[in-house]
C-alpha cells in the first residue's frame, strides 16, 4: 500500500470527499451513471481519524510514508525505547525523504529518528473500543498543535516533531506514527541514574532550559501537566562544552492542556505523575492561571531531582513522598537535602527557587516561571514572542459534520456511560440546526439530518418519535445522502402504516432507483433489499451488480470482491464446477481476487472459511500462490490455523506455503496451535516444525503488538512466543506440545522481559509451572542465574491469579499459588543449592504483603514464614513487613505477623534522614489515609501499645508520635493516641513543647486543636529553652516578620490571629 496520501489510501470514504469539486459541492451531489445525484460524505466510524487529518492540513505537517523508515529496525528489540498509556516508542533510521519546504536539512538519510507508535485498541478492559481510540487520537493531535504551534517550533529547549507517518494494524485500523527528534542521551531519569554525577553549572543549565521551555508554554496559554524527568530528554549540543555538551529538551505533550481560559473548570482535577503532580492537581480547578502552578510545582519537583543525584525517595520511595507532598512537607525535605550538598555557589538560589515553587498551598507558591528564569541568570539570553494557539475547526473539512452521533455514545445501549443527559440534548439541538438546510444543502447539512434520524429512533437528546424520524430520514434521502436512501426502503417496510401515511413520502419509483443506486455504490444493505424487490435472478439487480464490479475494478487496480456474496446461492463454495465457471468468467488472475479492502484474497478467505474443495481448485487448477500476502503481510496459512482448519493447513503446506511466514506484528500460524482440538495440536505441530530449517527461531518468533482475540477466551494476549500465547491461554495440551519439539520455558520476550515460566508462574498455574520446570536442564536453568530465577518466584507472589479470579469468590485459599510456590521453590533448590534469599532480589516475604490484600487472605504471608522463605529482618526502602502491613490498612496481616513473632520494636529511618522512627510514628507520616482525608486507626494503636511500644519514644529529631500527629493533623490518629495515654507535654530535642514545634511548622490545626479541644493556654506554656526564654507567642511573631513579605503569607497571619485571642 502507497502511505504518501494518507487520505487517499488509507480511508476511502475522506479520498471521495476530498476529490469533490467546488461545483459539486454547490449542486450537492455529483450525478451517478443512473442519473441520481450521490453526495460523498465520510463514514460516521471515522471521527477520529478525520480530526486527526483535519490537524494536520491545518498545521502542514509533513507527512512521511512507511519505508522511509528501515522496517528491519522498527520494533527489533535494539531500538525499543519505552512505552506509555497510548504510545510505544522505538527508533530508527530514515533510509529515503522525500522533500518537504519545511523540513530541515538535518533530518536526512541516515538520521537517527524515534517513532511514536500510537496503541491499537487491544484490550478487553476498554469498555468502549471508540472512547479508548478517541483518548488516543486526542493524545496525538495535542503533541501536533504544541509541536507545529510556530512560537515553540523555533525553541531549542522543546524536542522536535519532523512529520508524521502511518502503520496498517492487524485489524485493518490505521494508526499514526509520530516521527520525533532523537535525543542522543534519552531521558534525563535515564541519564541520571547511568551516567556520571553532573557539576553543579551543568545542572544549573539543564534546570534553566527546562523553565524557558515551559515559560515559553505557559506564554502561549499551554499547560504541560505532566513535567517530570522521564519527560526530559537530553540531547547533544556543540556550542555547549562548558556544561558537559548537554541540552534539555521538554518532550510528551500528549496530555498537555490547551485552550485553557479563566473561565476553564476541571471538576476533577488535571491528574498527574505522583509524586511530581502538585497536591492541588487532583481537585478541582478553575482558570489558567490556577493550573499554570500546577506546573510550576512540578518544575520544583524535577529542580530538586537533577540537584539531589542520590534521590532515594524518588523512586522506590514514592509512597512516601506522595504522603510527605499531601501532608504539607516536600518544601522542608527539600530544602534540607540541598543544604547538605556540595553546591555552596548554587545553593542560596536554588533553595530560593524550591521554596517559591513548592509551596504545599497554591496561594503562596510563585505563579509564573519568569522569576526562576531570572534567578538561573537566563532573563538576558531568553527571548521569546508569545503568540495565543489558534483554535482549530476539527470537523470542517468537506462533508465532515461537528457532532457525529454513533461516535459519540458508540453504543446506544450505554450511552450514559460516555455522555451525560445534557449533552445528549445540546448534541441533538446542535444537528437539528445543522439539518434546518435550503434546496442545496451541503455534505454536513445532509449529515446531520440522518444523524437527527438516529437521535429521534433511540430517544438520543430528545424523546423518541418515529414520525420525527422517518421525515428527517426521507430529508436526508432526498438531499442525496447515500446512505439514508439505501436504507429508506426497509425503515418503510418496517414503521407502521399510519405514520408512513402521515409522511410526505417520495413516489415508489424514486425510492426503488434510490436503493437501486446505494446497491450500484456498494451498500450491502441496499443490495440486500434491492434483491428482494426485484428478486435476486433479475436482470435489474445482477446488471447493478456487475455493472459496478466492472467500474470499481479499472485496468491494472486489483478487483474487489464483495465477500458477502460467497454466501449466495450464486457463488457456493461447495458447487466447484459453479465456483470455476464464475471465477473464469471473471477473467482475472486468482491471486487478484480480493475480497476487502484489507487486500485479502479469495484464497485467504477460503483457508479461513476451511473449504477445503475451494482451497484445493485454487491451488491445483488456478494455480494460486500460497504464500500470498494481505495487506499485513497475513498468509492463507496463518488464516487457516487462526480458524483451526487443519485439513487446510496441509493442502497449503503441500503446495509449499512457508509455515515460519510472520505477519507484520509477528504472528506465525505457530502461535495459533491453541486454535486446534486437543487430538490435531500435535500434527499442526508436526506439520508447522518437521522438516522446517527455521524451526529452532520459529519457536521463539515474538508478536511485537499485544491483539485481543475474545473468541479464544484470551484476557489479554501477550506480545511473545507461541508458547507464552499458550500459557496465557492455559492450552495445557498445546504447551506440553511446544516443549516436546524444543520450545524453551527460559526465553524471554523482548518486550516485557516475561519467560514462559515467568507466565506461568504470575498466573499461578501449578500443572503447567510443573511442566515446563520439567522441560528445563539443569544447564539451561544455571546459565539463567539465580537471581533471575527468584525474579520468577516474586512473579507467582505479586501475580494475578486467574484462577482464583475466574473460579473462585470470596476468602479464597490459594491452594493453586502456593502449589506454584512449592514447585519453584523446591527447584530452586535443588539446582541451585541454595539456603537462602538472595539479598539482590526483592523479598519475597514484603512481595507477598505488598500484594495479599487485594484477594483478601494471608495464607501465603503464613506459608512463606512457615518455609523460611523471606523473615521479619527483610527491608525495603528500610521497611519492615509490619510497616508494610500498616502502610495497607491490613488488619489481618499486621495481627498475623505479630502473633507469629515479629519485633514491634524495631525502628525506621525515613527517606529524608529522620531515624529512630517507631511504628507509631510510621503510622503517623506514612500510613494512607481513608475517606475524606482520614481512616480510623484504633486497630493499629491499641495492636502497637499492646506489644509494648512507649507512646512517649522520641525521634531523632525528639518528637512523639502525637507530635507528629498533629504536625500532620491525623485528628483520628490524634485523638486514639490521646485515649491511650499519650502526652501533650513532650519537648523536643531543641526545648521546644509541642505547641511551638506546631507554632514552628505552622500547623495550624494542631494549634487550634490543643487551643481549643485541649483548652491549653498560652500564658502556661513557655518554650522550655534556656537561652531564648520565648514565649509560644512570641515565637508566632518571630515567624511571622521572618517570612517573605512579598508572598503574603496568609497562613502565618491565621495562625498568629488565633494565637492572639483574648482567652489566649
Amino acid at each position: 500500500m502507497a502511505y504518501e496520501n494518507f487520505s487517499s489510501s488509507i480511508i476511502p470514504s475522506l479520498a471521495t470527499a476530498n476529490a469533490w469539486t467546488e461545483e459539486e459541492e454547490k449542486s450537492g451531489g455529483s450525478t451517478g451513471e443512473l442519473g441520481l445525484k450521490v453526495p460523498e460524505i465520510v463514514d460516521i466510524d471515522e471521527r477520529a481519524h478525520y480530526s486527526l487529518v483535519t490537524v494536520i492540513r491545518e498545521l502542514d505537517v509533513p507527512t512521511f510514508p512507511l519505508h522511509v523508515f528501515d522496517a528491519n529496525l522498527i520494533g527489533h528489540p535494539e531500538t525499543y525505547a519505552g512505552r506509555g498509556s497510548s504510545y510505544i516508542v522505538t527508533r530508527s533510521l530514515m533510509v529515503a525523504r522525500n522533500d518537504f519546504e519545511n523540513l530541515p536539512p538535518t533530518y536526512g538519510q541516515g538520521a537517527s529518528v524515534v517513532l511514536k507508535r500510537v496503541l491499537p485498541r487491544r484490550s478487553l478492559h476498554q469498555q468502549s473500543p471508540y472512547r479508548q481510540d478517541l483518548a488516543q487520537f486526542r493524545a496525538v493531535i495535542s503533541d501536533l498543535r504544541v509541536l507545529q504551534h510556530p512560537p515553540i517550533r523555533k525553541l531549542q529547549t522543546i524536542i522536535d516533531l519532523i512529520g508524521i507517518s502511518w502503520s496498517k494494524e492487524v485489524d485493518s485500523t490505521v494508526m499514526p506514527i509520530l516521527v520525533m527528534q532523537c535525543a542522543k542521551y534519552g531521558s534525563l531519569a535515564d541519564f541520571q541514574a547511568g551516567s556520571p554525577v553532573m557539576d553543579g553549572p551543568t545542572k544549573a543549565r539543564l534546570s534553566l532550559d527546562v523553565a524557558q521551555g515551559l515559560l515559553a508554554l505557559h506564554s502561549c496559554r499551554i499547560i504541560h501537566g505532566d513535567v517530570k524527568s522521564e519527560n526530559i530528554l537530553l540531547d547533544y549540543a556543540p556550542n555547549r562544552e562548558q556544561v558537559q555538551g548537554l541540552i534539555a529538551k521538554v518532550s510528551d505533550f500528549g496530555g498537555a492542556l490547551l485552550d485553557v481560559s479563566e473561565d476553564t473548570e476541571f471538576s476533577n482535577g488535571i491528574g498527574g505523575t505522583v509524586p511530581w503532580m502538585a497536591p492541588e492537581a487532583s481537585t478541582k480547578l478553575r482558570g489558567f492561571s490556577a493550573v499554570q502552578k500546577t506546573d510550576v510545582y512540578s518544575f520544583g519537583m524535577l529542580l530538586w531531582r537533577i540537584f539531589v543525584d542520590d534521590f532515594r525517595g524518588m523512586q522506590s520511595s514514592r509512597h512516601i513522598l506522595a504522603q510527605v507532598s499531601r501532608q504539607g512537607g516536600i518544601l522542608l525535605a527539600a530544602l534540607q537535602s540541598i543544604s547538605a550538598l556540595d553546591i555552596e555557589y548554587y545553593r542560596p538560589v536554588i533553595s530560593q527557587i524550591l521554596t517559591r515553587c513548592l509551596q504545599n498551598d497554591p496561594m503562596h507558591r510563585e505563579s509564573s516561571l519568569q522569576p526562576v528564569v531570572k534567578l538561573l541568570g537566563g532573563a538576558e539570553v531568553f527571548e521569546f514572542t508569545a503568540q495565543p494557539m489558534q483554535p482549530i475547526e476539527f470537523f470542517t473539512a468537506p462533508y465532515a459534520s461537528p457532532f457525529q452521533v454513533t461516535n459519540v455514545i458508540g453504543c446506544f445501549n450505554d450511552r450514559h456511560a460516555n455522555i451525560s443527559d445534557l449533552e445528549q440534548e445540546h448534541g441533538a439541538q446542535h444537528l437539528m440546526r445543522h439539518a434546518d438546510f435550503g434546496p442545496h444543502p451541503s455534505g454536513p447539512e445532509l449529515d446531520a439530518a440522518f444523524q437527527v434520524f438516529l437521535c429521534s429512533t433511540f430517544g438520543f437528546g430528545v424523546a423518541r418519535d418515529e414520525q420525527q424520524a422517518l421525515e428527517y430520514l426521507v430529508k436526508a434521502a432526498r438531499g442525496g445522502l447515500v446512505k439514508a436512501q439505501a436504507i429508506l426502503y426497509g425503515w418503510l417496510q418496517s414503521t407502521p402504516r399510519e405514520i408512513v401515511a402521515r409522511a410526505s413520502l417520495p413516489d415508489e419509483n424514486v425510492v426503488i432507483n434510490w436503493l437501486r443506486n446505494a446497491a450500484y455504490l456498494g451498500s450491502h444493505i441496499a443490495s440486500r433489499d434491492l434483491r428482494e424487490v426485484t428478486g435476486k435472478d433479475s436482470s435489474d439487480y445482477l446488471d447493478t451488480i456487475e455493472k459496478r464490479k466492472r467500474e470499481m475494478s479499472g485496468v491494472g487496480q486489483p478487483f474487489i470482491v464483495e465477500q458477502e456474496e460467497f454466501a449466495t446461492d450464486k457463488v457456493d463454495l461447495d458447487d466447484i464446477p459453479r465456483l470455476r465457471k464464475y471465477i473464469q468468467d471473471l477473467g482475472v488472475p486468482v491471486d487478484e481476487l480480493l475480497i476487502n479492502s484489507a487486500e485479502e484474497t479469495l484464497l485467504h478467505y477460503v483457508s479461513t472459511v476451511g473449504a477445503t474443495h475451494a482451497v484445493a481448485l485454487l491451488l491445483q487448477e488456478f494455480g494460486a500462490n500460497p504464500n500470498v500476502l494481505d495487506e499485513d503481510s497475513t498468509t492463507p496459512l496463518l488464516c487457516a490455523c487462526r480458524a483451526g482448519h487443519l485439513e487446510v493447513a496441509e493442502q497449503l503446506v503441500a503446495s509449499g506455503a512457508n509455515p515460519s511466514t510472520a505477519n507484520l506484528i509477528g504472528e506465525t500460524p505457530l502461535h495459533w496451535l491453541i486454535s486446534f482440538r486437543d487430538d490435531e495440536v500435535e500434527a499442526a505441530a508436526s506439520l508447522l516444525l518437521l522438516d522446517n530449517p527455521n524451526a529452532s527461531s520459529f519457536l521463539t518468533t515474538c508478536t511485537t503488538q499485544q491483539v485481543d482475540y475474545t473468541e479464544h477466551d484470551l484476557q489479554w494476549h501477550p506480545t511473545g512466543t507461541p508458547l507464552h500465547w499458550a500459557i496465557e491461554g492455559d492450552y495445557g495440551v498445546v504447551v506440553r506440545t511446544l516443549l516436546k519439539h524444543g520450545a524453551n520455558a527460559l526465553y524471554q520476550e523482548p518486550i516485557s522481559v516475561l519467560t514462559s515460566l515467568g507466565l506461568a508462574a504470575r498466573h499461578g498455574s501449578p500443572y503447567l509451572v510443573e511442566m515446563l520446570l520439567t522441560s528445563v536442564a539443569r544447564d539451561q536453568a544455571m546459565n539463567y542465574g539465580l537471581e533471575s530465577f527468584c525474579n520468577i518466584v516474586l512473579e507467582a507472589i505479586r501475580g494475578e491469579n486467574l484462577y482464583v479470579r475466574k473460579v473462585r469468590h470470596g476468602k479464597a485459599l490459594f491452594k493453586s499459588e502456593i502449589q506454584t510456590l512449592s514447585y519453584l521453590v523446591q527447584y530452586m533448590q535443588k539446582t541451585y543449592g541454595c539456603t537462602t534469599w538472595p539479598d539482590s532480589v526483592p523479598s519475597p516475604l514484603l512481595s507477598a504483603i505488598k500484594y495479599v490484600k487485594r484477594f483478601g487472605n494471608t495464607d501465603l504471608v503464613h506459608w512463606l514464614l512457615e518455609n523460611n522463605i523471606g523473615s521479619f529482618e527483610d527491608r525495603e526502602d528500610d521497611r519492615s513487613a509490619l510497616h508494610i502491613a500498616l502502610e495497607n490498612d491490613d488488619h489481618e496481616t499486621f495481627d498475623l505477623l505479630l502473633q507469629l513473632g515479629a519485633d514491634s520494636q524495631l525502628r525506621y529511618t525515613d527517606p529524608l534522614g529522620v531515624n529512630d522512627l517507631s511504628l507509631l510514628h510510621y503510622l503517623a507520616i506514612s500510613a494512607p489515609k481513608g475517606i475524606n482525608g482520614q481512616r480510623d486507626n484504633s486497630f493499629f494503636v491499641r495492636r502497637i501499645v499492646a506489644a509494648g511500644v512507649d507512646l512517649e519514644h522520641k525521634d531523632s529529631n525528639g518528637l512523639t508520635a502525637l507530635t507528629l500527629s498533629l504536625i500532620n493533623f491525623e485528628r483520628t490518629l490524634v485523638i486514639r493516641l490521646l485515649e491511650c495515654g499519650a502526652s501533650i507535654h513532650a519537648v523536643d530535642s531543641m526545648g521546644y513543647s509541642v505547641l511551638g514545634v506546631l507554632i514552628k511548622h505552622r500547623a495550624i490545626l494542631g494549634v487550634k486543636f490543643l487551643l481549643q479541644e485541649c483548652a491549653m493556654k498560652l500564658v502556661d506554656y513557655y518554650i522550655i529553652n534556656s537561652e531564648l526564654g520565648q514565649t509560644t507567642l512570641q515565637l508566632a511573631e518571630e515567624c511571622l516578620s521572618s517570612g517573605n513579605e512579598d508572598e503574603g503569607n496568609i497562613l502565618d497571619q491565621l495562625l498568629l490571629s488565633v494565637l492572639k485571642k483574648p482567652n489566649n
